[in-house]
């Protein structure tokens, strides 16, 4: 991916952000981004390792929140990570990511308590959903700017 590629993607709801590749640091792929939110705005700062997998996630207002090893989201079969906060709230979430063709279902509850929302994607450039759908909401990339050759 270049340093300075962007990703604009939009919700079902009317939410909207922007982010950018920043580059590495410290052996950390670091994406900045914010959001119009139907709400308010935001931004945050995010940590990712070589295999394209969420460690660090930090909000503008300095809420904090980690994945240990990383994050679980996408990664097939079962995973299991230790999500913590600023907050001090901290549990290990287990996740079953199925894959069926090009579409992945990723099942996740805290350990020991109820399910989340099972959540289906597609996979698009540069390890990046270019959709997630929940029983909410539909979230999609709509366009990739200065990122060189991107394919769907």
């Amino acid at each position: 991916m270049a340093k300075g590629c962007k990703w604009y993607t939009e919700n079902s709801n009317g939410d909207h952000w922007v982010s950018e590749f920043k580059g590495k640091k410290a052996g950390k792929y670091i994406v900045e981004s914010h959001y119009k939110l139907t709400t308010c705005e935001k931004s945050n700062v995010a940590e990712y390792d070589a295999d394209g997998l969420m460690k660090l996630r930090t909000w503008s207002d300095g809420f904090w929140e980690a994945y240990l090893p990383h994050s679980c989201y996408s990664v097939p079969g079962k995973c299991s990570q230790t999500y913590s906060a600023s907050g001090g709230t901290k549990f290990r979430m287990d996740n079953d990511v199925s894959k069926n063709g090009e579409t992945y279902l990723t099942k996740a509850a805290p350990a020991g308590g109820r399910s989340y929302p099972d959540e289906t994607f597609q996979m698009g450039p540069f390890h990046i959903p270019k959709w997630i759908r929940s029983s909410e909401t539909l979230t999609k990339v709509t366009k990739f700017v200065g990122c060189g050759r991107v394919s769907s």
